[in-house]
């Protein structure tokens, strides 16, 4: 899980479809506007959210559809859709392996950083759009 601002971008993406799902057409210029960010960009990221089943596109192709409910797609579902890298926290790869010390640190580091991972993962599991969209309703 390597720490990206896709993941963000993603989230607030489906929120913006779900927000404007009336809306007849929904173009990425339109999503890339309110991001502040470059239509391709935006285009990338709506290409990964399909490849990962989280939406859809209209009949008309003009836009995107959630596939589930909001309450149905965790942060961790779009985590997984957008981010290449699964790791969030990385050791250093480029230490001196002469060195007894630099590797047993890297290991002990290393450790500790699995144990964050398994509960970042955890808890993006317990964290849905739904929650997203009630706060940015408040």
């Amino acid at each position: 899980m390597k720490n990206s601002k896709k993941t963000a971008d993603a989230i607030h993406i489906l929120a913006f479809l779900e927000i404007n799902k009336k809306l007849s057409q929904i173009t990425s210029e339109t999503i890339a506007e309110d991001l502040n960010v470059n239509a391709s960009y935006i285009r990338q990221l709506l290409s990964k959210l399909r490849k990962g089943k989280i939406i859809t596109e209209t009949e008309n192709n003009k836009s995107h559809i959630l596939t589930k409910k909001p309450i149905e797609i965790t942060l961790f579902d779009v985590y997984n859709a957008v981010e290449t890298k699964k790791q969030m926290f990385m050791i250093n790869k480029n230490i001196n392996f002469n060195s007894q010390n630099a590797i047993k640190t890297q290991q002990s580091i290393s450790e500790y950083y699995n144990i964050l991972q398994k509960s970042v993962e955890k808890n993006m599991k317990t964290i849905t759009l739904a929650h997203i969209l009630e706060k940015i309703k408040k």
